[in-house]
């Protein structure tokens, strides 16, 4: 590795490198490359501020919004990344976020000496029983824009299979990774903290306390949490909430309107989460759309039980009533018997956390780790296949790519084709 390389990280909010790719910078940064990271820091927090500077990580402020509608601010956006990249010279970009992604494919396109670009899809917009709008505005954006992608990487099994039929850059390839990686250690929770936690953070013994933990918006389904624990009129249960949102102030108002004010607590944004899951009894993630969620995987590696919706992502490691219960997405009543069993049935509670570690110890961070290390490692290669084949294509019989949608044979010079096209069989072409 020469030193001095550069790369570029481009997401929509300043703060989610730190919450899901730090491990990527560490591997960079080992890599000797110069880590530059391009997003929206006007919410930016002073701890994390300090993280970035203490890591040396070069930080360029956009005006990008989340929304393609806010035109005004992703244009600005855009010729400024633009510039960015010209300047900087970066050997890799790194996107994130549909926006980010869109908007650094694009500013990376239009520069003479192109970087190697990563786009990593943290859930396609448009998934199986996705809104028909979702499918009509964004499937055609990522479709056309993976053809400015040298690898694009996904995080779940339906994601990947329909990633593959993309019209990557020539060599490109699709990765798939399980999640960002979870710290299976650092999340193990110490019982005899419990009475100790739970006395630090005003939770009475006698509680039922469930936790969650995400953004308070429309996705992420808290009303229906708040909805459940008041269908129980059970006092002994209660909800924390994490997080913050547009949404605190009418979910607030619905606490109140159903007589459960007392029983619901909003926690805001924290940075004790462990403890918190330390010191609660069972985890609740209601939400309608995940690409691969965190916060569940991190309350399975704490060892609660899970009340989880059913979802793309919880598809691949819930199995209902052996590592977690699953209820339908806007089912109240179905979540408020699940509360209801997890709390009469301790050994029910503790073979789902059983269980549960086993398959939180699935997704650790080294395994995602070493995917993202071979990907790097591959950066600025003529072609993938050429980098990780590189006896083959020093060879006589090497030729170009097949062509063909999703095959990732090679043409033999001294063979025709007869592929699906011609034969209407197996492609002939010797895989790699």
């Amino acid at each position: 590795m020469q030193p001095g390389k550069k790369a570029l990280f481009v997401t929509t909010v300043g703060n989610f490198l730190r919450l899901f790719e730090w491990n990527d910078v560490e591997i960079l940064q080992k890599m000797n490359y110069e880590v530059h990271y391009a997003a929206d820091f006007t919410q930016l927090d002073k701890e994390t501020n300090k993280m970035y500077q203490k890591k040396n990580i070069v930080l360029h402020p956009l005006p990008i919004r989340r929304s393609p509608l806010q035109f005004k601010g992703n244009i600005t956006a855009f010729l400024q990344l633009r510039r960015l990249i010209r300047e900087e010279r970066f050997d890799l970009l790194h996107c994130h976020t549909p926006m980010g992604g869109m908007l650094g494919r694009l500013a990376a396109a239009v520069q003479r000496k192109k970087p190697f670009v990563l786009y990593t899809a943290h859930g396609f917009h448009f998934y199986r029983g996705a809104p028909f709008y979702c499918w009509l505005l964004y499937f055609p954006a990522e479709y056309l824009l993976a053809k400015k992608t040298d690898c694009l990487i996904v995080v779940n099994e339906e994601d990947y299979r329909r990633a593959l039929h993309f019209p990557l850059r020539n060599g490109g390839r699709t990765e798939r990774i399980p999640g960002v990686g979870l710290s299976t250690e650092k999340l193990k929770c110490r019982q005899e903290q419990r009475a100790e936690l739970r006395a630090k953070h005003g939770i009475p013994e006698e509680c039922f306390y469930i936790l969650t933990a995400g953004e308070l918006n429309r996705n992420k389904n808290q009303q229906v949490l708040i909805r459940a624990a008041a269908m129980l009129r059970q006092k002994q249960i209660c909800l924390g909430i994490c997080g913050k949102g547009a949404l605190r102030e009418s979910l607030e108002r619905l606490a109140e309107e159903l007589g459960v004010a007392g029983q619901v607590r909003f926690l805001g944004y924290r940075n004790d989460l462990q403890e918190l899951l330390t010191a609660a009894d069972a985890f609740a993630f209601p939400s309608v759309r995940e690409g691969f969620a965190l916060a569940p995987l991190e309350a399975l590696a704490a060892g609660l039980p899970l009340v989880t919706s059913e979802r793309r992502d919880s598809r691949e490691y819930i199995r209902h009533r052996e590592n977690g219960l699953v209820c339908k997405r806007n089912a109240p009543e179905e979540y408020a018997e699940a509360f209801l069993l997890l709390m009469e049935n301790p050994g029910l509670c503790r073979r789902l956390s059983e269980e549960g570690r086993r398959t939180a110890g699935q997704f650790a961070l080294d395994k995602t780790a070493r995917i993202m290390e071979r990907v790097y490692k591959c950066e600025g290669a003529e072609s993938w296949k050429e980098k990780r084949f590189p006896a083959f294509y020093r060879s006589r019989i090497a030729g170009r790519a097949c062509g063909m949608r999703g095959c990732r044979h090679v043409k033999r010079r001294d063979k025709p084709h007869e592929g699906k096209e011609a034969a209407g069989n197996q492609c002939y072409y010797g895989r790699l």
